[in-house]
């Protein structure tokens, strides 16, 4: 984002560079095993591109702080390693009014998908306890840490920047009520339709699916 010239990047983290991050998290030297996350990139990137203004902040998202953080963002780009994560940012992508765009890592595997208040439905519609019909399983609960390789968060991230950028500049169609999944083994790519749940917390189901792109 900060070398396709966004304006402006708040960078958030709660963690200190560890040796393990280095095979995925290529912002991050070995020199920078434990400094800051937040500072550490924000440090990175301001030699990369001057003229982008950025915030690093050393946080825990959680339900109180999502909204705050969140502050007058164009969109979120979400790089949350627990599901509970993405739910406080979708709920404050949603309270906000603007895409939350998703992308997750299993090892070989990864997923993205565009959530548009308004136009599609929301994180939670897809991934949550009670699922809608028609849309795929729920997300395990993380219980330890996940299996990654780093050119699939490479692929994955790649994605989310691509749809934040047709956002950015209006162009294109976006991952909307679809989820694109990714298959590293078999270099196989899939896409799942998803369609709002009534039941959902925090949209109600109420976006209409005749928003999603074929």
């Amino acid at each position: 984002m900060a070398a396709a010239g966004v304006g402006r990047l708040t960078l958030v983290d709660r963690d200190r560079v560890t040796l393990e991050n280095l095979n995925r998290q290529i912002l991050y030297a070995t020199a920078d095993i434990g400094a800051w996350k937040a500072d550490a990139a924000v440090a990175r990137l301001s030699a990369l591109n001057p003229e982008c203004r950025l915030t690093g902040v050393r946080a825990e998202i959680d339900g109180a702080n999502a909204a705050e953080i969140a502050g007058g963002a164009d969109l979120i780009l979400d790089g949350a390693d627990t599901i509970e994560t993405r739910f406080h940012l979708n709920r404050a992508a949603f309270e906000k009014g603007i895409p939350f765009i998703h992308g997750g890592i299993h090892g070989f595997d990864g997923m993205a998908s565009s959530f548009v208040p308004g136009e599609t439905c929301c994180f939670s519609c897809v991934f949550s306890e009670k699922k809608s019909s028609g849309n795929p399983a729920p997300a395990p609960r993380r219980t330890g840490p996940l299996p990654v390789l780093g050119p699939t968060a490479g692929m994955v991230a790649a994605i989310q920047s691509m749809e934040a950028i047709k956002y950015i500049i209006g162009a294109g169609d976006m991952l909307k009520n679809r989820l694109l999944r990714i298959r590293g083994l078999s270099m196989s790519v899939h896409f799942v339709h998803l369609a709002p749940d009534p039941a959902c917390p925090v949209c109600g189901g109420k976006a209409s699916a005749a928003h999603g792109n074929d």
